[in-house]
């Protein structure tokens, strides 16, 4: 027997390949034939039991972490980490067998379900079963927050499925430990819950945050969800592809490699391989392989096409969404990506959130825009301290934050007010991250880049020329009285860097 794992009907990709040395005669046995029986016949599941419990086990020893998954939920976006780290100590795994009823119309079973292997069926009374739930989905989240009654049936259609499983009495627990969380929660009550089903699962890639749902509906249905096991490779480095795919990562973890070594960490949500299906790169430049159990979403460049003969309008608004995404770019850039490879600066406006901010709007200053680098593309604001005075004011083309994308801590002391209506582009530390992964040999050009900003910066506060000498002569006794072309020289020397508080800049125990 060979391949019978792909017969749980998970979408797991071949963990080998298995050729004829002779003269073969074999029995093919497609994993959808085997959920139609079993949805004809349920009974005929018990003599496979063991072994389906046995593959259930190990699936269950590659999955993320609770506190991976809770992070990954749209419901907890926000939420500090010692909540929910209480709650997914509470939360568990579960393996749920074929058929089982996992939610009843109608009723408040205040429980959320996070499915990471398997799919279940969506069936409402007098219309039968109206949609699927695939690996990397949930459901539950109005019951479990008490907002609503379940508007749908939810039954497990293939022989077994994992859910990830909070209960309202997990999570009532979690909330009487950390109070602060109250107010997020009593908020997303009054918030409709995206979907989480078909189209909406392409919604969080930015390449199609402008389509209608309609044409990604249409979209989704010609998209695969394939599942890794760990150490499997989902895209290969330097291959070509005829018909070009990008991905999301719809669960799990995968690890970004160039020339065999790791430089990078995709997380859950993330997208990868736009520059292909765009045709700006004709061969894949990095290796994507699962870390975890990894649930992924393939998009094909001709099922895109296919779906705009269906929606031909589609076309124009995908252009001018991708254009007003990436609008201003060539008027306002990133300071620190001057000169860098147009495909690279392209994919980072992609991924780069962009936002209007009318005067006087706190919440720029405030998480998650905290946790961002923020480039002004119109308007003005002002840098102000803990105590609101003004320090300096930002203009068009300048940056604010961007030592968060090289090190986890924000500016504390510091925090950005608009003085006018502005637009900003907001750079996350994970945003670039997964830009990277496709272009790995820029990491340590960008950082020098990065760093020299910052300096430039700190020069011009000082009341000196960017990278002009004269702040040698003005700050250092040992160069007041050099000759301006030896001090041109020594500056020519100069390199930028950073130090942590309570790092080490010198020592007298190595030769400088």
């Amino acid at each position: 027997i060979i391949g019978d794992m792909s017969l749980i009907g998970l979408g797991l990709s071949r963990i080998a390949t298995a050729r004829a040395k002779t003269c073969v005669s074999s029995v093919r046995i497609p994993a959808a034939g085997l959920l139609a029986v079993l949805d004809r016949y349920p009974g005929t599941i018990r003599s496979s039991q063991l072994w389906i419990q046995g593959s259930a086990e190990f699936l269950t020893s590659s999955l993320p972490t609770g506190t991976e998954v809770l992070r990954s939920l749209r419901l907890f976006a926000g939420c500090g980490m010692p909540f929910l780290s209480y709650l997914a100590g509470k939360g568990e795994h579960r393996i749920m067998d074929f058929d089982t009823l996992l939610v009843q119309e109608g009723s408040f079973h205040g429980i959320l379900f996070v499915v990471e292997a398997g799919r279940c069926s969506v069936e409402v009374e007098g219309k039968g079963v109206v949609a699927e739930v695939p690996a990397g989905n949930c459901f539950g989240e109005r019951t479990l927050l008490g907002a609503t009654a379940a508007n749908a049936s939810v039954r497990v259609v293939t022989p077994f499925v994992i859910v990830y499983v909070v209960s309202i009495e997990m999570f009532e627990e979690a909330l009487e430990e950390h109070p602060e969380e109250q107010e997020h929660f009593e908020q997303k009550k009054l918030e409709a819950v995206e979907g989480r089903v078909k189209g909406s699962r392409l919604r969080n890639a930015e390449l199609f945050r402008f389509c209608s749902e309609p044409f990604l509906e249409l979209l989704a249905e010609s998209v695969f969800t394939r599942t890794y096991l760990p150490g499997q490779t989902v895209i290969l480095e330097g291959d070509f592809e005829e018909d070009p795919r990008m991905f999301v990562l719809a669960g799990g973890h995968l690890s970004a490699e160039f020339e065999g070594k790791q430089v990078s960490l995709l997380p859950h949500g993330a997208t990868f391989g736009e520059l292909a299906f765009l045709g700006k790169s004709w061969t894949r430049a990095m290796t994507f392989r699962a870390v975890t159990l990894s649930t992924v979403l393939e998009v094909p460049r001709s099922a895109y096409d296919a779906a705009l003969e269906e929606f031909p309008e589609e076309e124009q608004r995908f252009i001018e969404g991708v254009g007003q995404s990436l609008q201003g770019a060539a008027k306002v850039k990133w300071p620190f990506l001057q000169g860098a490879d147009s495909r690279f600066v392209f994919l980072v406006d992609l991924h780069a959130g962009r936002k209007s901010f009318l005067a006087g709007d706190a919440s720029l200053g405030s998480p998650p825009h905290t946790e961002a680098a923020i480039l002004i593309l119109s308007g003005t604001a002002a840098v102000v301290d803990g105590s609101g005075a003004e320090l300096e004011v930002l203009s068009e083309g300048d940056c604010f934050n961007e030592k968060i994308l090289l090190t986890d801590a924000a500016a504390k002391d510091k925090r950005l007010v608009p003085k006018t209506t502005m637009e900003v582009r907001l750079l996350t530390r994970q945003n670039l991250t997964n830009v990277l992964a496709e272009f790995p040999e820029a990491t340590d050009s960008l950082n020098v880049s990065i760093v020299s900003y910052m300096a430039q910066k700190y020069e011009k506060r000082l009341g000196f020329e960017p990278g002009g000498c004269h702040i040698l002569r003005e700050t250092t006794a040992f160069f007041c009285k050099a000759s301006e072309e030896i001090l041109q020289d020594v500056a020519r020397l100069l390199r930028p860097e950073i130090f942590a508080p309570g790092e080490r800049i010198a020592g007298n125990d190595a030769l400088e």
